[in-house]
């Protein structure tokens, strides 16, 4: 399964930040108490078939359904990824009573769509929530029942290495999950940098790069995906480093656990069509 990292500065996916630069050693502190996190609609998008002109559908890109984008936020949480087979989907209607979701599509959990994107001090996140359905012409709003699981860190550390060669079969030993350089790709100014693991990187917060005793080196993901071999899964991680130097330090933010963290999602949004 390939998922995209944000190319932006300031966001997390999947429990990866690409961020500004913070005093080396620094963790995140919680927030004051708060309640329940906070669930709110901040996207809508309803694309409906183009009336049997199935060229110019395929030419458009455009895919059919209805999508919701969902802003979870809590002030005392550290959301790393969503816990996929533990939501539940309760229901997805229009005003009109009409449900939007098949029951294939509720029995795969395919209503969940996409990756988790998570902001760079890791107590909000987005996702979408998708159907191919769409709403009848004369409903002026959707609703949607649901809880979603995510997974909250807990007990943040940060682990250094002084010297990464970067090349091919050196080890990344810093952080919960010792990782291995895969391959090094040079483009320009970039050093395309794959690191794997057979284990899952969801628990790291941030990687940080920097020159041999010096500034930090820019960065930022472009890639990560999970290879199914066998039976077996290996975990694909992919950084850009705006670097030419054989060598960086590392520094590696992570959490020694996790918790799950079920959310209620009771939210009705104008279809605006």
């Amino acid at each position: 399964m390939k998922r995209a990292c944000s190319i932006g500065f300031g966001l997390l996916l999947l429990g990866l930040a690409v961020r500004a630069a913070a005093p080396p050693g620094a963790v995140p502190k919680p927030a004051p108490a708060a309640g329940p996190p906070a669930v709110a609609v901040v996207g809508i998008e309803v694309a409906k078939a183009l009336g049997g002109d199935e060229g110019l559908q395929a030419l458009s890109g455009r895919r059919i359904g209805t999508r919701l984008t969902l802003r979870i936020t809590h002030p005392r949480k550290f959301f790393l990824a969503l816990a996929g087979s533990d939501c539940e989907l309760t229901s997805f209607t229009d005003d009109k009573l009409i449900d939007l979701v098949a029951s294939s599509t509720r029995a795969l959990g395919t209503w969940r769509d996409g990756p988790m994107w998570v902001s760079s001090d890791g107590h909000t996140c987005l996702l979408d929530i998708f159907t191919p359905r769409t709403p009848a012409s004369s409903a002026s709003h959707v609703l949607l029942k649901a809880t979603l699981v995510l997974k909250c860190g807990l007990e943040p550390a940060v682990a250094n290495q002084t010297r990464l060669v970067l090349a091919a079969g050196q080890k990344l030993s810093a952080g919960p999950v010792p990782m291995k350089i895969a391959s090094v790709r040079r483009e320009g100014e970039l050093a395309l940098v794959s690191f794997t693991s057979p284990d899952s990187p969801e628990r790291i917060g941030e990687m940080a790069f920097f020159e041999i005793g010096g500034k930090e080196v820019e960065s930022r993901c472009v890639e990560r995906n999970v290879i199914d071999f066998m039976g077996s899964a290996v975990h694909e991680l992919t950084m850009a480093l705006k670097t030419s130097a054989p060598a960086v330090g590392v520094r590696v933010r992570y959490f020694r656990r996790t918790e799950k963290l079920p959310v209620g999602v009771d939210v009705k949004a104008g279809v605006g069509l």
